[in-house]
């Protein structure tokens, strides 16, 4: 997880993703996001990012999800 370590969000999608598989990414990943003082958001059914100290998704961000067709409006 570089990227959350040079300040960059990470968009994690695990639709299709096997249950067991996704909650062991999501356990890292909240781990990782303590260790550098970020957090972990749900965004949607399955979607979730990862965010560093002081960043944050903007609405331009989301529109991209929904437009993609990664997140439901």
């Amino acid at each position: 997880m570089r990227r959350v370590r040079t300040n960059q969000p990470v968009i994690l999608i695990f639709k299709g993703t096997n249950i067991e598989t996704a909650k062991r990414i999501l356990d890292f990943c909240y781990g990782l996001s303590y260790g550098v003082a970020g957090s972990v958001e749900a965004l949607g059914d399955r979607v979730f990012a990862v965010l560093p100290a002081g960043i944050e998704l903007t609405q331009g961000d989301i529109d991209k999800l929904v437009a993609d067709g990664d997140l439901e409006a």
